[in-house]
């Protein structure tokens, strides 16, 4: 489960955003930096939390929640702009077509992509 949310992170931060930064992030109109807010936060804190797990034992996983909890902080700001980030990437895609192009061309959707910590917090709880 982390494995694969880590690896849609990953995704998101080097083929989509960093791409994103280096050939559109010179237009401010299109407000990129609104749109992927604190993801590369959020990756690294994953990757460390992945780490972790992968060196606990069974007796010692909620050890490695209770350490990872008052980060989840971290998504608080993540979660109250993902809306806004949704709207803006639409408004992006009309205003640029070369971005509309580079999102046609992968993979996964930019959307797909940022919504995924929105659904990674509750599959915590469980």
């Amino acid at each position: 489960m982390e494995e694969n949310y880590v690896r849609a992170l990953r995704t998101l931060e080097m083929d989509i955003r960093v791409p994103v930064m280096e050939k559109f992030g010179h237009k401010t109109h299109l407000n990129f930096p609104k749109i992927f807010g604190n993801t590369k936060i959020i990756l690294d804190l994953n990757q460390s939390l992945l780490l972790d797990l992968k060196e606990a034992d069974n007796d010692s996983i909620g050890s490695v929640f209770l350490k990872f909890a008052p980060y989840l902080k971290m998504y608080t700001a993540y979660l109250n702009h993902t809306e806004q980030a949704l709207e803006l990437i639409q408004v992006a895609k009309k205003k640029s077509s070369k971005f509309n192009a580079f999102c046609k061309e992968q993979t996964q959707t930019v959307e797909s992509l940022l919504i995924r910590p929105v659904q990674q917090i509750p599959r915590y709880v469980m």
